[in-house]
C-alpha cells in the first residue's frame, strides 16, 4: 500500500467519485495503475467504473487469490 485516504479529513465519502478522483489526484497515477479492494459493491462498482482494478473483498484466502491474479504476489 502505497497511501491511503480518509474521508472525514476531505469531507468526500465513498461512492462518491470525487472521492475516488481526489485519491487519483493527491497520487498522480491513473486508476488503471490502482487496485480498490472494499467489502461494500457500491463502493467497488463506482471504482471499476472509473478504471480501478478493483476486489470485493470477502476473506483474506479469495483476497490473495484475487490480487494474485492481477500480479501482485503475498
Amino acid at each position: 500500500m502505497d497511501d491511503y485516504l480518509i474521508s472525514g479529513e476531505i469531507n468526500l465519502i465513498k461512492p462518491e467519485p470525487a472521492f475516488f478522483l481526489t485519491f487519483l489526484n493527491r497520487i498522480r497515477r491513473g486508476p488503471e495503475e490502482c487496485i480498490f479492494i472494499d467489502d461494500r459493491e457500491d463502493n467497488v462498482r463506482v471504482a471499476k467504473k472509473l478504471g480501478f482494478l478493483t476486489v470485493k473483498y470477502s476473506s483474506p484466502v479469495l483476497l490473495r487469490l484475487q490480487l494474485n491474479e492481477y500480479g501482485v504476489e503475498i
